[in-house]
Order: structure tokens, then C-alpha cells, then sequence
């Protein structure tokens, strides 16, 4: 329905599904966990929109073994845990940082994936491009400021 209709709501979810509001919201909600769908907008005049494989984490299985391996641990190494988000570069910018590091080219969800896996929490998952609570004194992030 929401790859058909991007402002479909709550109500029109429950009329066709046969489910009741509530439950209509709930499953909104699981599908936003996943990272399949986000919002964008306010609740009023704003619209679901679906995310491709790439922007998705589960995108991280898709890899082989060895890159799976390398991204982990290239993650633990280069990045610091912080009890603050690291507001200066998304997921999306972290990941060209790895890339230029390794050769190795990440999705921008196959980069999250990666992050999730080496134990780093993102602020927000219904955010397209992911802010981590990472220390902005993180190694990989003094790569990219001297690049």
C-alpha cells in the first residue's frame, strides 16, 4: 500500500488490512524498525517512503565472509563508543571513510549493518543516513579530517 500510495494512513491501513488502528500503527511502527519504511514529514502533512535493500542493514548479509570480517573489525578498531551521537557525519559519510581506508565498497546499509554488528547504537533508525554514538575523537574520524 505505502509503495503505492505514499500518504496512506493509519485509518486507510486498518479499512483495508481489517485491523484496528492500533494495529495499523504497529506494524507502521515494526516496518519502521526494520529500516523498510521511514517518514517523512510531519504526521500531518508528511508520507511513508519505502527504503531499497541498500539503505537497509540486513543488506550486511549479502556480503561474503571475508568482506563481512574486515567491516566488523574495521569498525571496532576505528571507532570509539561515545554516550553522545556524533553529529558531524552520517552513515553515509562514515562509509566513503572506510572505503578509502580499505577499497572495500559498502551500501550505505551494508555499512550500518556492519556498525550494528561491531555494537555501536545509531540516534535514530528511522533516519535514512544514521548518526552513531561514536567519540568524535575516534581514529576514523581524525582519517577524515586530515584527508
Amino acid at each position: 500500500m505505502i509503495e503505492n500510495n505514499k500518504t496512506t494512513d493509519y485509518a486507510s491501513i486498518s479499512d483495508v488490512l481489517g485491523i484496528t488502528r492500533d494495529g495499523a500503527k504497529y506494524y507502521i511502527n515494526k516496518l519502521k524498525e526494520a529500516s523498510i519504511v521511514r517518514r517523512e514529514g510531519t504526521n500531518r502533512s508528511g508520507y511513508y517512503e519505502t527504503l531499497n535493500d541498500i539503505n537497509r542493514p540486513a543488506d550486511f548479509m549479502n556480503l561474503d565472509e571475508e568482506t563481512k570480517s574486515i567491516s566488523i573489525s574495521w569498525c571496532r578498531k576505528y571507532f570509539m563508543p561515545s554516550e553522545t551521537a556524533f553529529k558531524g557525519m552520517s552513515s553515509y559519510g562514515l562509509k566513503h571513510v572506510f572505503e578509502k581506508d580499505t577499497d572495500i565498497y559498502l551500501s550505505n546499509g551494508q555499512f550500518k549493518g556492519a556498525m550494528l554488528l561491531a555494537g555501536f547504537t545509531p540516534k535514530n533508525i528511522t533516519d535514512l543516513n544514521w548518526q552513531f554514538y561514536i567519540s568524535k575523537n575516534s581514529p576514523a574520524i581524525y582519517m577524515e579530517t586530515k584527508a
